[in-house]
């Protein structure tokens, strides 16, 4: 077998391998593209679903405004929300639809999200109809329940997504990076079949025949964007790739000027360029290109040189990828970032992002503009700054701990503002995890709520004076539900009911204690509880405006009166008031009255009482039998009345008038 023979076999190898490599090239490079499509595809339910929770994060902040301020901007705003959420949702349930675990999330999603509207259209329609029961239903936390169960499956839903994302970007990363090192090397095992091939063949040749032989045997290569020009930058070689990347055909092509023809332009000038190619026979990096159509791309480039003898360099063989996909697809996230910077600068809350480490890395505009400070000063941990003195370890240690055990995290405490007026706010910040549980970063929103905060304490304040009041008062107090559930008393009310109230039975007699079943039970034995039972049902019902009652206290120890008063609780629950205020020192002279009363009354001897001027007060029995009159017949008229007319002397009058009527 002579030495040209073992040159041609070892070439027509070379060649196969060659030809093989390029069928995986243009393999992968269809991966890539589907890679790109998908995405795509992911990045946009990414976006729908960030702009998911704006809306409904814009509705709950819409509807705390409201109930607040009671500003009707704020129903606007909600109302734009509403009306985005239900599209945004459906979009989402079509987009997965065929992912398992995200439809589990989706239907539980769906579910939250139709109970959260249903509680803000409740909530807002209770505000305008009673602001107390609105405060009252804000302070219950209700609302906050659902929506952390509503942030909880939809975080899930986003942290799947990103990590399809992230799968996704990276696949495509790989199959390019594939796509690049199978042209490099196949392009370099072109090159090196070529050298050999040509050594061996044309031995004794110079470099000219040498570029001669690479432009013919650069055919081989149509199928990928190659090109092959010597060090002048004139074109020796233009493979179909580039004829299909440039629009610019073989013929066309050679003999120009590359870098005139591609208008190419690089970050770094092309002098420094071309110094790394020669100092280092290689260089890697991206450029810009002008087609034929006139259009610009951006392309991933690798250059290397190729010399003669390993001396001399004597041609560059340009190998380029288009990474327009790659670069529209990395703008459109950036758009997407931006939209969210946007979205965060416009909320009325203030929102911030940290590391896994709690590293606050990120606010929105309006942390700046009611702090009056900048990224550098609140970066990290400097949002410790702002903070009240008093409250500032506290936060930290909370945080700390949330930090370290993932949980989300919830706080409420006063942030200086530019002016140095502290204001309430109510903050949060939730985790964001990976596919494998594993805490990226920590997304927090602070809320100001000094309106409700200090409506809350004026509340605390108002409550505190009156029961102060209540219990200054000589009267001891009760509140009923509408079930007869005591759920407040004033001080010295459970001395007073086991004194003068409470069965021996019962334990207690304070709050959480049902006063109609213990009025109940008594009543099944004593007459005055079961008048005071039937009041109190009539009171509760409607049927009785209010009810009163005096009785005789029960207690052993001191014989006390008392008045029983019931009147209705003015709110929208019902209920009602019920006091009981001694009147002892008015009743004992009473009981002392009537017991005299009914001595002289029931006394045979003739009892009277006139006034001063001499007017019958009071007509005892003795006094009927005696004078022969009525109590109706007399009383009201003139003593003189009883003196015989033979005895009506002005001297005797005076002397026993006097005596009759003391008599």
């Amino acid at each position: 077998m002579t030495e040209r023979r073992v040159t041609v076999i070892g070439l027509v190898l070379g060649l196969i391998v060659l030809a093989g490599l390029i069928a995986y090239a243009v393999d992968r490079s269809v991966e890539q593209a589907t890679q790109r499509g998908k995405f795509r595809e992911i990045r946009n339910v990414v976006e729908h679903i960030l702009a998911f929770q704006s809306y409904v994060s814009g509705a709950e902040s819409a509807q705390r405004g409201f109930l607040l301020t009671h500003d009707p901007q704020y129903l606007g705003t909600y109302d734009v929300a509403r009306e985005k959420i239900p599209a945004a949702l459906t979009f989402l349930e079509q987009t997965i639809e065929q992912d398992t675990f995200q439809q589990e999330h989706m239907t539980r999603l769906r579910l939250l999200t139709e109970r959260k509207l249903a509680e803000l259209r409740a909530s807002l329609d209770m505000a305008q109809k009673n602001t107390e029961e609105a405060i009252t239903f804000v302070r219950s936390n209700a609302g906050k329940l659902l929506m952390d169960d509503l942030e909880r499956d939809l975080k899930a839903i986003l942290d799947h997504e990103y990590e399809l994302l992230r799968v996704a970007d990276q696949q495509e990363r790989q199959v390019a990076e594939e796509v690049f090192q199978t042209i490099i090397g196949a392009t370099l095992l072109a090159m090196l079949v070529l050298g050999v091939g040509t050594y061996r063949v044309v031995r004794d040749s110079g470099a000219r025949e040498l570029i001669d032989q690479l432009r013919d045997q650069a055919n081989l290569l149509n199928l990928a964007p190659i090109m092959t020009r010597d060090m002048d930058g004139r074109i020796l070689s233009w493979s179909k790739g580039y004829e299909r990347l440039y629009g610019w055909t073989e013929n066309e092509a050679i003999g120009k000027i590359s870098h005139d023809l591609l208008q190419t332009s690089c970050s770094t000038s092309l002098d420094e360029t071309r110094a790394t190619l020669l100092r280092e026979g290689q260089w890697a990096g991206e450029l810009t290109h002008t087609r034929r159509d006139g259009t610009t791309i951006p392309v991933a480039a690798s250059w290397t040189l190729l010399k003669e003898g390993n001396r001399r360099p004597v041609a560059v063989v340009e190998v380029t990828t288009n990474i327009s996909e790659l670069r529209a697809a990395q703008t459109a996230l950036a758009e997407s970032e931006g939209r969210f910077r946007v979205l965060a600068d416009n909320i009325s809350q203030f929102a911030w992002v940290a590391d896994e480490k709690g590293w606050i890395y990120w606010y929105n505009n309006r942390w700046f503009e009611y702090t009056g400070t900048t990224l550098s000063e609140m970066k990290g941990w400097g949002w410790m700054k702002v903070h009240h003195p008093d409250h500032v370890d506290r936060v930290v240690e909370k945080f700390a701990r949330c930090l370290e055990t993932g949980e989300a995290w919830e706080d409420t405490f006063p942030l200086r503002g530019r002016d140095g007026q502290y204001r309430w706010f109510l903050s949060r910040a939730i985790p964001i995890h990976n596919a494998q549980g594993k805490v990226l970063q920590w997304f927090g929103t602070n809320t100001d709520i000094t309106s409700q905060y200090q409506t809350e304490q004026a509340l605390i304040d108002q409550t505190t004076l009156t029961q102060s009041i209540l219990d200054s008062l000589h009267v001891h107090i009760a509140v009923i539900d509408v079930r007869g559930m005591i759920v407040q008393v004033t001080a010295g009310w459970e001395h007073f009911s086991r004194e003068h109230l409470i069965p021996s039975s019962v334990e207690s007699f304070g709050t959480t204690v049902n006063y109609l079943d213990v009025v109940r039970s008594a009543a099944q034995s004593d007459e005055q509880a079961r008048r005071a039972l039937e009041g109190m049902e009539a009171v509760l019902s409607g049927r009785l405006e209010v009810f009163e009652q005096e009785y005789l206290s029960p207690s052993p120890s001191k014989r006390c009166w008392y008045r029983m008063s019931v009147v209705p609780l003015n709110t929208s629950e019902g209920g009602a008031v019920i006091s009981h205020h001694d009147i002892t020192t008015r009743k004992i002279p009473e009981e002392a009255q009537a017991f005299l009363a009914a001595i002289v009354t029931s006394s045979p001897d003739a009892i009277i009482t006139k006034s001063v001027d001499g007017m019958i007060l009071t007509w005892n029995r003795g006094a009927e039998g005696l004078f022969g009159y009525t109590r109706d017949e007399i009383v009201g008229q003139r003593v003189n009345r009883l003196v015989p007319r033979s005895c009506k002397r002005r001297s005797y009058i005076s002397v026993t008038v006097p005596c009759a009527a003391q008599a």
